[in-house]
């Protein structure tokens, strides 16, 4: 596994989203986790404060939710870079990874996401410059 269950940040009040999680169920119906009512497709995952760590590599299956809106895994111990896989998100509207142990350089994909409006990366360890779109 690339990502793993660790400690709650110390900023993190109550359980973790996660904790209700239960296998070979439909995800639509877990904590954090939004799906368009149409579709079914995941549009929406709010990880903030849920005890997630570990890498996550860029061929990730995160990087394959096309219809995702909103990425919120601010406040866990995930690490790895942004890569360029970001851009498969070309939906999203938010993106909150802010006070994790993500480093590297900001890819400039991330200024292709036309319809991203907010931005959270600080409490990073990130190298450069924000791409403009």
């Amino acid at each position: 596994n690339e990502i793993e269950i660790g400690e709650l940040s110390p900023f993190c009040a109550g359980q973790p989203k996660t904790e209700s999680w239960v296998n070979n169920t439909d995800c639509c119906y877990w904590d954090g986790v939004t799906c368009d009512t149409k579709s079914g497709e995941v549009v929406e995952l709010e990880l903030q404060c849920s005890r997630l760590h570990g890498l996550i590599h860029s061929n990730s299956k995160l990087f394959r939710i096309q219809s995702l809106r909103s990425l919120d895994l601010s406040f866990n111990d995930l690490s790895g870079q942004i890569m360029w896989s970001i851009r498969n998100f070309s939906h999203l509207t938010t993106l909150d990874l802010e006070e994790n142990l993500f480093s590297g350089g900001i890819p400039s994909s991330l200024g292709n996401l036309s319809h991203l409006t907010s931005l959270r990366l600080g409490f990073n360890s990130f190298d450069g410059e924000i791409p403009s779109s």
